[in-house]
């Protein structure tokens, strides 16, 4: 490792601080790494009333808003962003740029690449993502790519062929200090099953959690399925439950920075979704005592160990989905052992350190691959 005299510069480029997976664990990288020898910076391509932006800035790290505009629903639309972002480049041109979401992983690398900056770092956290962004097309403008799951590693190594060396495959962590099960649980007169999720993507797909719930009811007519989340959809989703029916035991609430009340106060965690990277969701649920079930895509698998920390089921099956919940929710003593199974696996595989170390190490590498 090359000794430096002073830490450098870390810009991670990112569209806003809004409560996701991605820019939590971003938060949490930030507030680890090692300042004598990086010094992070976050740079958001929208302003306006973003919900982890004051913890963000409580952390110590400088964060700047390229501009005033507040992050439209769904979309990203404002080409004002694309001046303010080259402007920023040219002026600052950082040493490691740190990409994260869709939008900054396309501008920012072309833009990057025009300035022949030294060190340009991609980020790749979903299969889709990789087809959306057309990574075929601009795989070659990264110097790395870093990925949290293992079956996206296998994609850019084996179908993109791009070279091993330069795939950086670092799972999510998660604080097992912050995330633990409550000390005194309390029981709740209404078995509760969790979801927290965006709301701004089918990928999501609440509407099949929301269906399958139906015959969850027809045999735990006192069990209440708690969303909790911002999105888009969510007027759409809350009439497809008045729809279905069950709007009186479907309880939405909006996102929150600390979401350790609902997980305490629930039985089983549930997400529905139709692919992820690495669900950031159902570790904190796991390292709360919570057991977990889910879709079984290339992620979940990574996260979920089926029948020993929770249940996979096939995607898209709402009767798979709505029969391993009701398994659960009829057998306290197999939830228990799930949730105690699943806080062990956080513990041993999901660690911060691992993760914190694993970006060094990706960033060191960037730095010292000329030499």
């Amino acid at each position: 490792m090359r000794q430096r005299s002073s830490p450098v510069p870390v810009v991670f480029l990112m569209t806003a601080l809004d409560f996701g997976g991605t820019e939590r664990q971003t938060l949490e990288l930030v507030s680890r790494l090692d300042r004598a020898r990086f010094q992070p910076r976050i740079v958001t391509l929208c302003g306006g009333a973003m919900p982890l932006l004051p913890k963000a800035q409580s952390l110590g790290v400088d964060c700047l808003c390229l501009t005033k505009n507040s992050r439209p629903e769904h979309d990203f639309r404002d080409l004002c962003t694309l001046p303010a972002l080259w402007r920023f480049l040219y002026e600052e041109r950082p040493p490691l740029l740190h990409l994260l979401c869709a939008l900054p992983n396309i501008y920012g690398r072309i833009m990057a690449q025009i300035l022949r900056l030294p060190g340009i770092m991609a980020t790749c956290r979903g299969v889709r993502e990789i087809t959306t962004r057309k990574e075929r097309f601009f795989k070659n403008l990264a110097h790395i790519h870093i990925c949290n799951s293992a079956a996206i590693q296998g994609i850019l190594t084996r179908s993109l062929h791009i070279p091993e060396k330069r795939v950086f495959y670092i799972p999510n962590g998660v604080d097992t200090d912050f995330f633990s099960p409550p000390a005194s649980p309390s029981p709740s007169p209404s078995p509760i099953v969790l979801c927290i999720a965006r709301m701004d993507t089918k990928v999501k797909n609440h509407a099949l959690l929301l269906r399958a719930f139906v015959p969850v009811l027809a045999q735990a007519p006192n069990a209440e399925l708690h969303l909790v989340g911002e999105g888009n959809l969510k007027p759409s989703l809350q009439q497809e439950a008045a729809d279905l029916g069950i709007q009186s035991r479907v309880i939405f609430h909006g996102g929150a920075e600390d979401v350790r009340p609902f997980l305490h106060s629930a039985q089983v965690f549930a997400l529905a979704s139709d692919y992820e990277g690495m669900p950031n969701a159902a570790l904190e649920a796991m390292a709360c005592g919570l057991p977990v079930v889910c879709t079984r895509f290339d992620g979940s698998e990574e996260v979920v160990r089926h029948e020993k920390t929770g249940l996979l089921v096939p995607r898209g099956d709402a009767e798979a989905l709505a029969e391993a919940l009701l398994r659960l929710l009829k057998r306290p003593d197999e939830r228990a052992a799930f949730g105690r199974a699943g806080r062990e696996w956080t513990l041993g595989v999901f660690s911060l350190r691992h993760m914190v170390e694993g970006h060094e190490r990706a960033y060191e590498y960037v730095l010292n691959r000329d030499s």
